[in-house]
């Protein structure tokens, strides 16, 4: 490993957060190498890619260079191990950590009354036991399953996405290296109108076929109630996602990845929890839903902003070079 490299995992290592950047520049090609590993399992790219890099700055934390080993070698089951950690938990939606909770303590009063009754418990007789609502039990219940059938219901029309956001990367990455920046306004502009498209298809999809896409799963009256609602509400978002990530293509292929990162974690951490928790505290649950479409218009301005910055910075010369 070069002395440049040691300099910068110190000056990382103390705070340097320019140091961390330039290195997770100079590393995404072996982010991106890990990353390609868990495609098609119904993740944006760039999830993955900002996954990594959550990885890779922890590898940057922890590493020591008394180990006697590459900082490479070091870093690579950090990073995957971020990835299938990400995976594992609950995926691309997760599910709210209160929600969970209150899922267990329904369990564990299930049980108890189970044994105490000797038959299975009604919602009201559960509320007692807890303490809450009779419609937080339905929702806290059902809640988890809603998530889980949505996550492989989305993963038909968000897989072709990613397909064509592989594509488009290689696309731009190569006509900017061949100073081209017709073909790579065309290549957006291609890219864009048919992410457009099989985006719109599923919200139309989702708006007027919930019943029938939930029926694959034989479901409850209740989840009925709430993932009809669920599906409608989340499918707003969208076509807005399908411009983020058409967009986004350009920022891994001009080596702009951390604007990847920006857009993943205002999207995941900044907005939609947040935005999911003060829905619950209005005590309408199915507003809950409501925080997908707000975090993915924010997650859509931070993109057009970050692409408005990169094609000034890297696409806009080239036609004056031209």
């Amino acid at each position: 490993m070069s002395e440049d490299i040691y300099s910068l995992l110190r000056m990382a290592q103390g705070g340097d957060k320019e140091a961390a950047g330039r290195l997770i520049e100079e590393n995404s090609g072996l982010i991106w190498s890990i990353a390609r590993r868990f495609f098609g399992r119904g993740v944006d790219p760039d999830d993955l890619y900002q996954l990594g890099c959550v990885g890779f700055l922890k590898a940057i934390d922890g590493f020591d260079e008394s180990y006697g080993t590459r900082f490479s070698t070091y870093a690579v089951p950090k990073i995957s191990g971020e990835i299938r950690r990400f995976l594992r938990d609950d995926g691309m939606v997760k599910v709210s950590r209160g929600v969970k909770e209150q899922a267990q303590q329904i369990r564990a009063a299930r049980m108890a009354l189970e044994q105490r009754i000797g038959r299975e418990p009604t919602i009201s007789e559960l509320a007692r036991e807890t303490g809450m609502s009779a419609e937080d039990i339905a929702f806290a219940e059902t809640a988890t399953g809603v998530f889980g059938v949505y996550f492989k219901l989305q993963s038909f029309f968000f897989m072709p996405l990613f397909g064509l956001n592989n594509a488009t990367i290689s696309i731009i990455a190569y006509n900017y290296g061949a100073r081209k920046p017709q073909r790579i306004t065309k290549t957006l502009k291609i890219s864009c109108t048919a992410a457009l498209c099989i985006m719109t298809a599923g919200l139309l999809v989702f708006q007027f076929f919930p019943d029938l896409l939930l029926g694959l799963f034989n479901p409850s009256q209740a989840f009925l109630e709430i993932g009809r609602v669920a599906l409608r509400t989340i499918s707003w978002s969208f076509p807005i996602a399908a411009i983020c990530i058409a967009l986004g293509a350009s920022f891994q292929a001009l080596g702009n990845g951390i604007y990847s990162t920006i857009v993943s974690l205002c999207r995941q951490l900044v907005v939609l929890l947040p935005v999911a928790y003060l829905l619950s505290l209005t005590g309408e649950v199915q507003r809950v839903w409501l925080a997908f479409p707000i975090a993915e218009i924010v997650s859509g301005t931070v993109t057009f902003i970050c692409f408005t910055r990169i094609y000034r910075q890297k696409i806009k010369p080239l036609f004056e070079q031209a």
